[in-house]
């Protein structure tokens, strides 16, 4: 049974590549503090109502936060669903890794097999990838939570993107499904895609063009579009409102890696002249399992005179991915592009995040290439890519999986972080220890409720008073006062603050509603969704 025997060889990749992740506690890693918050804000959220989450009440010490409409979250959902339900955040995390290391075997494996018509060739990919170094380390060493998931299904945006250019267009539907999932892990790999897709479209226009592609293009871009309409909406509005992530915009040309780094094998310090050393503690390479598949690829094109499709392909998936690497390195002109795009390049922060292109990619061409050299021999080459790519590899998951430090089984997430990011501008993060309501007037504040997102609590004002509540006053807030709405202000450090007019006594309730145009955005969504889902079923069918 060669699907069974498939099975078992990606599930010794997958369950090499998730061993930091199957112990008690929990590792932890650059940005953990802050995607544990993301959790469990979300898992607030569902809590007390909300579907979707906006604005969780957890992070900032209840004060919330709208990581939910900035970092959509989709996938997310079951893991704080686990959360409700009782699971610690050190269970849930070591979850989440186990999960995304599995939905990238699979994902990979259907790009693979479809595109080169082979069980093995999806079985060599699969390994490649899971077993990838720059993808270990997004999971263990920074804990990238939305880069980690939208690496889990680009495969699913690659394969669409064949298939619309390349393959069947009718399968336009697996590209618009590739590309929400993305918007909705990680809206820098969003960017990526998109420029990605521009170039292999300009490089491929005549084919486009002629064959009435472009069509189909479209309709892959609406779609995708539509269904993630309901977070774009949100994400919009509180943009105009001058709330992003314009505190970590960072500088390309600081953060770039040399030549050697993405040659050499494993993390360590380089002697070299870093701007931001912590670049080369991490192990961010290219790896000699994708290296070695190119120059098997190369060298059969040279000694090799017959050529294919799929080997076109292959050459066209390993010369995207090595150039995607060479963009993360300072052989780059990102000076230039920095001027050009007027900063907006620098929203990147990391020249590194084009390894995460390189990976599916070289993967996917280093997967045929091996495969073409084996000639009858695919099952014993299958397993010595595996060998080699757990050689390689193995060191810098035995180095995560050590860590000194890490969070005991059990132990909660904080909700105080120290990321700026999202928050109303001229926001204090530290003055969100104080938690109380403070009332301003002659007014008597009793029987005061705090439950998320959501306040209650009597007022009884001999003058026209104001009382600050520990919320950040993102827009979406209502207050009413005996079901009456009244109005609500910023306060200081822009806590949402309720004026009271004289001789008001009554029962104050001020909760996140958020707005009626997301309801119809949400609308559209399903419906494109289901719509969507119908299409797919209705084909199914017919083929059948």
């Amino acid at each position: 049974n060669h699907g069974l025997g498939a099975m078992v060889i990606v599930g010794l990749a997958v369950l090499v590549c998730c061993a930091p992740a199957l112990k008690d506690n929990l590792i932890l890693c650059h940005d953990s503090a802050f995607h544990m918050a993301r959790v469990m804000n979300l898992a607030d959220g569902l809590a007390h109502g909300q579907f979707p989450v906006r604005l969780g009440g957890f992070t900032h010490n209840g004060y919330g936060a709208l990581t939910s409409v900035f970092y959509p979250d989709l996938l997310l959902y079951p893991f704080a669903l686990l959360i409700n339900g009782g699971a610690s955040i050190t269970y849930v995390m070591n979850l989440i890794y186990v999960a995304v290391n599995i939905v990238s075997a699979m994902t990979m494996y259907a790009c693979a097999r479809r595109i080169f018509d082979s069980r093995e060739v999806g079985v060599c990919a699969a390994v490649l990838y899971v077993l990838s170094t720059y993808r270990v380390a997004n999971l263990y060493t920074r804990c990238a939570m939305g880069e980690m998931w939208a690496m889990a299904v680009l495969p699913l945006f690659v394969l669409g993107m064949w298939e619309v250019i390349f393959g069947d267009r009718n399968r336009w539907p697996v590209l618009a499904a590739g590309a929400v999932l993305i918007y909705l892990s990680h809206l820098l790999t969003v960017m990526l895609c998109a420029i990605g897709a521009v170039c292999v479209c300009v490089i491929c226009a005549k084919r486009v063009l002629r064959e009435g592609r472009f069509l189909c293009l479209l309709k892959a871009a609406l779609a995708a579009l539509l269904m993630g309409l309901y977070t774009l909406v949100p994400f919009v509005m509180y943009s105009f409102q001058g709330i992003g992530a314009q505190d970590i915009l960072g500088a390309n040309t600081l953060h770039m890696m040399s030549l050697a780094q993405i040659l050499l094998w494993g993390e360590g310090e380089l002697a070299a002249d870093p701007s931001d050393p912590q670049i080369y503690g991490q192990a961010l390479e290219i790896g000699m399992p994708m290296l070695l598949g190119a120059a098997v690829l190369l060298y059969i094109r040279a000694v090799r005179p017959q050529k294919d499709q799929k080997e076109n392909n292959a050459l066209f998936f390993i010369l995207a991915g090595l150039a995607s690497a060479l963009m993360s390195t300072s052989l780059f002109p990102w000076a230039h592009l920095e001027v050009l795009t007027a900063g907006y390049s620098n929203y990147l922060q990391y020249p590194a995040r084009m390894l995460s292109v390189m990976s599916p990619l070289m993967s996917l061409g280093c997967g045929y290439a091996y495969m073409r050299l084996a000639g009858d021999k695919k099952e014993l080459t299958t397993f010595g890519v595996l060998a080699l790519s757990l050689v390689m590899v193995l060191p810098t998951i035995t180095a995560e999986a050590r860590k000194e430090k890490y969070l005991e089984f059990g132990q909660g997430a904080s909700p105080f972080i120290s990321n700026t990011e999202y928050m109303i501008s001229g926001s204090n993060i530290y003055d969100t220890f104080d938690a109380q309501a403070h009332a301003e007037g002659d007014i008597q504040l009793t029987h005061y409720s705090k439950d998320s997102t959501t306040i209650t609590a009597h007022v009884d004002a001999k003058t026209d008073s104001t009382v600050s509540l520990p919320l950040f006053g993102y827009d979406g807030y209502r207050a009413e006062l005996d079901g009456e709405e009244i109005a609500w202000t910023l306060g200081e450090n822009n806590r949402l603050t309720v004026e009271i007019p004289a001789g008001t006594s009554g029962e104050l309730r001020v909760w996140f509603a958020g707005k009626a145009v997301w309801r119809v955005a949400e609308a559209v969504s399903v419906a494109t969704a289901l719509g969507l889902a119908l299409l797919g079923w209705k084909r199914r069918r017919k083929v059948q």
